[in-house]
């Protein structure tokens, strides 16, 4: 039980992790977002 939730904490911090850095790169417009059709594009 223990080491599920290791693993479980360990997940959460991870993607805790990839969102901080995603929104770091939208924030400084690394990554834009486009409407529509178009999708995401990187510069």
């Amino acid at each position: 039980m223990d080491t599920e939730i290791e693993s479980l904490e360990r997940k959460r911090d991870k993607y805790r992790a990839i969102k901080q850095g995603m929104m770091q790169e939208l924030l400084t417009g690394k990554t834009r977002l486009m409407g529509g059709e178009e999708g995401r594009t990187t510069d």
